[in-house]
């Protein structure tokens, strides 16, 4: 089984130079289409007011939570942070991008402020070392309101180190308000395989 997902992993990110992965509204989007599935579905069945995304890249991701909010909750905002705005393929008006490091306290706490009183979701998908992973687990996961997920992304099991896994094993350790929940079995494959974590 192991062996599946990791073929399938590099099937897709790797073979024809990345141009197996999806795209949305033609931006590449870094997900497997499962995942796609998977926060369309959260999306709809929860309808956070916000979702708070760590790491842009492209902005594929930013602009399909976005797009998602337009069908199931026209109210719903997304926020993105990242370090740098230069690989980002189609800015949207309906997203805004913060320029800074999701580990800044300064930033979660500009954050804290614009979602204060609302249902607030959190997608983690930023640097995938470890001491970042669980820095931004300290200063995010108090952002998230009961009901809705902390996505941690990238939570792979196999072959080699997966630091994302390593994080988010540390934090249930520490905490009892968060459950881990498999949402990725309902397709098999998931790049968010291991992070739905739900706030109690």
């Amino acid at each position: 089984m192991g062996n599946i997902k990791e073929w399938y992993y590099k099937h897709l990110h790797r073979k024809n130079r990345g141009k197996n992965q999806p795209d949305w509204r033609g931006v590449r989007i870094l997900k497997y289409p499962s995942d796609l599935v998977l926060y369309s579905q959260v999306i709809f069945k929860n309808k956070p007011d916000y979702i708070i995304e760590t790491g842009t890249k492209f902005g594929g991701s930013s602009l399909f939570f976005a797009d998602m909010f337009a069908l199931f909750h026209p109210e719903g905002k997304v926020i993105t942070i990242d370090v740098t705005h230069d690989q980002i393929e189609n800015k949207d008006p309906r997203i805004e991008y913060i320029l800074g490091s999701s580990s800044d306290r300064n930033i979660v706490e500009q954050v804290r402020q614009k979602v204060e009183g609302k249902k607030v979701m959190v997608v983690l998908d930023s640097n995938h070392a470890a001491y970042h992973v669980k820095r931004e687990l300290r200063l995010w996961s108090p952002l998230v309101t009961s009901g809705q997920y902390l996505v941690i992304e990238d939570c792979y099991a196999g072959a080699r180190p997966y630091y994302p896994l390593t994080a988010r094993d540390w934090y249930l350790a520490r905490t009892n308000i968060f459950k881990l929940e498999q949402l990725e079995n309902q397709f098999f494959f998931a790049v968010t395989q291991g992070g739905w974590l739900k706030k109690l």
